[in-house]
């Protein structure tokens, strides 16, 4: 569980670095907005898939994304 909410908190940290909203950023990652918080929030188990394409669509590698957790 800390895994999840680590990648989650980075997600959105990220995201809040790069001035998106949940809702852009889902749009470009091509995922729910409702997923997209879940994840953020730590409550989802995202797949490898939906990570990669948010770390897409961020900009930065995954491995960026699971550096804390």
């Amino acid at each position: 569980m800390a895994e999840r909410e680590a990648i989650g908190r980075a997600i959105a940290e990220e995201r809040k670095r790069q001035n998106l909203t949940q809702s852009r950023l889902a749009l470009m990652a091509e995922i729910n907005e409702g997923y997209l918080c879940e994840i953020e929030k730590g409550i989802a188990n995202a797949t490898i898939n939906k990570l990669l394409a948010i770390a897409k669509a961020l900009g930065i590698a995954l491995a960026d994304l699971l550096e804390g957790a």
